[in-house]
């Protein structure tokens, strides 16, 4: 069971991080270009979503492992502990979804500019960028020294471009990490 509950999360989390990379590309257009295309604005909406309707998934599948009969988002701690508002990443897949005609699209712009790249940031604590969990949370863990952590942990600083968080570990070598 456990190795079936971790496909599915790796499988969701890795259309968390190709929505994550869209929403990237879409920011790197520049903000006229998406007031201008309306394709470009329904394409934000679509990623949001899907990065919604994942965490959703993930929620069911563990509830489903765990025996979880209450209403909710539930999640391993290991996602769980990141900070993340999952409850309103899935709560944003609702509203765009049922609440289409109110949708701002200057809010999915906001969203997408400040919030995914501190979203992409979290989940390289947990998962490789396709997905893929660094972290063995399914298995027995050896015990560890003191102050050591299983998970590789990254500055989060943005780079040079002020795009993307770096990827670089912790103690990275550049100037100002």
């Amino acid at each position: 069971m456990n190795d079936d509950f971790k496909k599915i999360v790796e499988f969701r989390l890795g259309h968390i991080r190709e929505q994550i990379e869209d929403c990237f590309d879409i920011i790197e257009e520049g903000k006229e270009l998406f007031d201008d295309k309306r394709y470009i604005r329904k394409g934000s909406k679509d990623c949001l979503e899907t990065i919604g309707e994942a965490v959703n998934a993930i929620s069911k599948a563990y509830k489903k492992k765990e025996g979880i009969k209450e209403e909710g988002l539930f999640l391993p701690d290991y996602l769980s502990g990141l900070d993340v508002e999952w409850d309103k990443i899935k709560g944003l897949r609702n509203f765009g979804s049922h609440e289409y005609y109110k949708v701002d699209y200057d809010m999915f712009w906001n969203l997408m500019d400040n919030r995914i790249p501190e979203l992409e940031s979290e989940l390289d604590k947990v998962c490789s960028s396709s997905g893929e969990l660094i972290i063995d949370v399914f298995y027995k863990k050896p015990k560890m020294k003191q102050g050591s952590s299983p998970i590789k942990r990254f500055c989060g600083s943005l780079n040079t471009k002020g795009k993307k968080p770096c990827k670089n570990p912790v103690g990275c070598s550049i100037k100002g990490h």
